[in-house]
């Protein structure tokens, strides 16, 4: 592998990891319009607009999506704004919060590790080391299977017994194991 790890590349990676704040301003738009209908004139006043965002209504659930959540998952954004099949829908900024917490609480505790992370040159040395001694452990076992299959893979002095010789040190995996 052609990484170097380093104090800088792993506060990079941290940076490059941070989610955005965006969904606080989509919730300030929430409690402006609590108590409200859900309907077009809520999504104009999103980031984005209309454009961006539509309310996606299933089995009693109505949820806020940006377009890009269904295209491409993980870089969207789904919020479940109600669970009621019954009546109109309001606004309601603290279902919202409660309902939606990976995009709330838990994205302001992950972002909060990514810079106590960042502003640790002890422990952003600490991975860097981590991840340059877990590819060389890599590299090393793939050369240590390479030498093991020179002389036990098929055709080779030890091949009669090949599996045995890689149960003895772990290599051997078994694809079928569980399926029984």
């Amino acid at each position: 592998m052609s990484e170097t790890f380093t104090v800088e590349y792993v506060r990079t990676k941290l940076q490059l990891e941070r989610e955005s704040d965006e969904p606080d301003a989509i919730l300030d738009v929430l409690k402006a319009n609590a108590g409200k209908k859900f309907n077009v004139h809520l999504l104009r006043k999103l980031p984005g607009g209309e454009e961006r965002w539509r309310y996606y209504h299933i089995a009693g659930m109505t949820s806020l999506e940006d377009r890009a959540y269904r295209a491409e998952g993980v870089q969207g954004i789904s919020l479940l704004l109600s669970y009621d099949s019954s009546g109109p829908h309001t606004v309601a900024p603290d279902f919202v919060v409660e309902k939606n917490p990976a995009y709330f609480a838990g994205r302001r505790d992950r972002n909060g590790l990514r810079t106590h992370c960042a502003e640790s040159p002890r422990l952003c040395q600490e991975m860097a080391d981590a991840l340059a001694g877990y590819v060389q452990a890599r590299e090393a076992l793939a050369a240590a299977r390479a030498k093991l299959d020179a002389l036990s893979a098929y055709g080779k002095p030890f091949s009669p017994d090949e599996y045995t010789w890689q149960r003895l040190c772990g290599a051997y995996e078994d694809d079928n194991k569980g399926k029984r």
